[in-house]
Formats: structure tokens, C-alpha cells, sequence
């Protein structure tokens, strides 16, 4: 798998919630040094009790939900050669769902190109029944 290129640095992010916050840099660098401690104590203190379920959902204002969801123990097919049956155990996998505003801007461009291609259809099938 390829290393995924870094956009933006620690310092940067902490320079530009600083700048749009109004805080210094000092007081956002302890903020954001310290999320992540707070959703980890947050998940792991409200882990789901059974298979397929969701819990312990921590917010992020405007970006999404952290949660923690439990997936039930299944017997898989060994793909490295062997084919043989391998037991996964029943364990836990972080989730991250994303805010609908996040969504939107992501794909602004595509929307865009499709409103833009239906209004073309619908003024192409105007002109044809005319």
C-alpha cells in the first residue's frame, strides 16, 4: 500500500484553528493534542455488549461521529494458498461516519456536472416534443 501523502502539517492545522478560532496557538495545540485521548477514554468506556451493535458515539461538530461498533466472531476462507478455514474472533472496529456538509462539499464538483446534464436532457426533450 502507498504512503499516503500528508497535506496539511501539525503546525499548520494548529495555526489555522488558532486563526479562525481566535486563540493562540498554544491553547489549540493543547486542544487538539488532547481529543484524541478524550474519544479513545470515550469508546473504550462505552464499547457495544453485543454483536452488530453501534455505541459509544462521540461527535465531531461539523465533521462527523467517532463510534465503536462489535463484529460478531465468523469463519473465513484462508486466501493465502492454504484455503483452509480460519476463526476470526468477535472484536471491535472504529467507525467514522462523515457529516452530510462534508459529503456535499467533497462532490460539489460532480453534483454540479449532473444538475447541469438533467437540465440538458430536460431542455433537449423540451426542444424535441416542440
Amino acid at each position: 500500500m502507498a504512503k499516503k501523502e500528508q497535506i496539511i502539517s501539525r503546525d499548520e492545522l494548529i495555526g489555522k484553528i488558532a486563526e479562525q478560532s481566535g486563540e493562540s496557538k498554544a491553547s489549540t495545540g493543547k486542544v487538539i493534542e488532547s481529543y484524541p485521548q478524550v474519544v479513545v477514554e470515550t469508546l473504550v468506556a462505552n464499547q457495544p455488549k453485543t454483536p452488530g451493535e453501534i455505541s459509544g458515539c462521540v461527535p465531531l461538530p461539523g465533521f462527523g461521529t467517532i463510534a465503536v461498533k462489535r463484529v460478531p466472531a465468523s469463519v473465513r476462507k484462508n486466501n493465502l494458498g492454504s484455503g483452509e478455514d480460519v476463526t476470526i474472533p468477535e472484536h471491535l472496529v472504529p467507525t467514522v461516519k462523515l457529516s452530510k456538509g462534508i459529503k456535499v462539499a467533497l462532490n460539489a464538483d460532480t453534483l454540479k456536472k449532473a444538475a447541469e446534464t438533467k437540465k440538458a436532457a430536460k431542455e433537449d426533450k423540451a426542444s424535441k416534443t416542440a
